[in-house]
């Protein structure tokens, strides 16, 4: 008996052999027209199979595709960008800005070192923030953990998470950028570094920094060069007490005995609003910034 290999609900693709004839006679199959799938013998609409199908070319080309008769439409899976037919990674902002919009926002990114699902991240004109501080709705005096795995809101303050941040950096020159904004003239400051890389949670999170241009006379992070990142439950910094509970911005960074700046510190004071910044020429805090964010950008 000749049959034909008709789709059904429980068969999208018609990869499990065909559909035996739907009566005793030689010759004759069930075929249903565009638009119904076969369901214990009888034709239905499409619609009511509820499914949704992945083409084995889908899988190479990391797309999902709806089947709707006898033609496909396939979209590009979330941390890919494409027609459908290609898709290709996204592995960083600077592939969303290339390639998929100029637009400022939230995006979802794979770094070719991240072994799990895409996850979502702010772009910038190509930069990937992992840090932002635009009032004290979210603390920063988190643990180890928090801060390894990330907190906060990516529309509004958050940390993006150490080991996103590490696996951001594995196969890229990254360059980085600190931005503070300051209450008093509405001004904004800048350090800029030509390299910046954090290591594994095994070796705490290190940090190493380039070269230092920005709008500072000094070099606020030179302080805080190869230092470790320490919270108030992993103390690795290079002095007896833990300036992560400190009473002078407390909360996680890459410490050395304490700080000369410190962007994840309390938000706000009994004398001021924002965030501390220690002022090496005049020893004192400037605790006026409103905002701060920190970037990174492949080289």
């Amino acid at each position: 008996m000749n049959c034909s290999c008709q789709t059904t609900c429980d068969d999208p693709e018609g990869l499990h052999g065909c559909f035996k004839s739907c009566n005793d006679e030689p010759g004759y199959t069930c075929v249903c027209p565009d638009g119904f799938q076969i369901r214990d013998g009888a034709c239905i609409p499409l619609e009511e199979c509820g499914v949704t199908i992945r083409p084995q070319e889908s899988f190479r080309h990391n797309a999902t595709c709806q089947k709707q008769g006898q033609s496909s439409s396939c979209e590009c899976k979330e941390g890919y960008w494409g027609n459908g037919t290609t898709c290709e990674v996204i592995t960083n902002c600077q592939d969303v800005y290339n390639g998929l919009s100029t637009e400022e926002g939230i995006y979802s990114i794979h770094p070719h070192s991240w072994a799990h699902e895409p996850f979502q991240v702010y772009c910038k004109g190509g930069w990937m923030l992992f840090q932002r501080r635009v009032d004290a709705s979210v603390s920063f005096f988190n643990d180890w953990i928090t801060y390894r795995d990330g907190f906060g809101d990516l529309n509004s303050s958050f940390w993006l998470g150490n080991e996103r941040n590490m696996s951001y950096q594995l196969r890229e020159i990254i360059n980085s950028e600190l931005n503070l904004f300051n209450t008093t003239n509405d001004a904004s400051e800048y350090l800029h570094y030509n390299l910046f890389r954090i290591s594994s949670e095994a070796t705490k999170y290190e940090i190493t920094l380039g070269s230092y241009t920005g709008s500072f006379d000094y070099d606020y992070m030179d302080y805080h060069r190869d230092m470790k990142f320490s919270t108030y439950d992993q103390d690795n910094d290079l002095v007896l007490q833990n300036c992560a509970i400190s009473e002078f911005n407390p909360g996680g960074w890459w410490f050395n005995g304490c700080h000369a700046i410190m962007l994840n510190g309390i938000y706000g004071d009994p004398w001021d609003t924002g965030i501390c910044l220690f002022q090496r020429n005049t020893l004192e805090y400037n605790c006026s910034v409103v905002a701060v964010n920190m970037k990174i950008k492949p080289l």
